[in-house]
């Protein structure tokens, strides 16, 4: 396993309501039962924001929250909180990650992008800045997925009718476990 990975302490991710992650976690138990899946299971499904992170030791807990706090105040007074976020179906990342897509607006990029503003200007040397199109989605399997796999995973999920919509209000930090798996922190919004 990369190191990097193991070190990784923190990561922001957008909570969404039980109903809709009992779905997920059923799409998520086919995948192990059916392919041997089990990146992920240990984290409840979220849409994440700032992908995990090495907090530098320069930096606390109490950093993470405050960098946070002002995306979520900046992105209220901006108009771009709250609004409705929509699932519908599923897609894939390469042959990677599996997930179901969540229909990608500007609300979703403006939030993003000040998470990742806010971030680069509290917390400097976390959060890298991409050239990448942001892409909101819910991750189903990635990581141990096995080669070849996807096409059919992806048919099984078509036959699969998903569409949801729910209101954006719970945004959390996750914390590295010392189990190494990753736990609910904090939630915000």
């Amino acid at each position: 396993m990369d190191k990097n990975f193991q070190r990784q302490t923190h990561f922001v991710g957008v909570m969404i309501p039980a109903d809709i992650q009992d779905r997920i976690q059923e799409f998520r138990s086919y995948m192990n039962e059916r392919y041997g899946c089990k990146s992920g299971h240990g984290t409840p499904p979220h849409i994440t924001l700032i992908p995990p992170f090495v907090l530098p030791s320069e930096f606390e807990d109490g950093d993470v929250k405050n960098a946070v706090e002002n995306a979520i105040q900046k992105t209220v007074k901006s108009g771009t909180l709250p609004f409705n976020a929509r699932i519908s179906g599923f897609g894939a990342f390469e042959e990677r990650t599996l997930f179901a897509h969540v229909e990608s607006n500007q609300k979703w990029t403006a939030l993003r992008d000040s998470f990742v503003q806010s971030f680069q200007s509290n917390l400097p040397g976390t959060v890298r800045k991409t050239s990448r199109l942001f892409t909101p989605h819910i991750t189903v399997a990635n990581r141990d997925i096995p080669s070849g796999v996807m096409d059919e995973a992806l048919q099984y999920f078509s036959g699969i009718e998903l569409n949801e919509e729910f209101p954006v209000e719970e945004i959390c930090i996750f914390v590295r476990s010392p189990k190494g798996g990753w736990e609910e922190g904090e939630c915000f919004f």
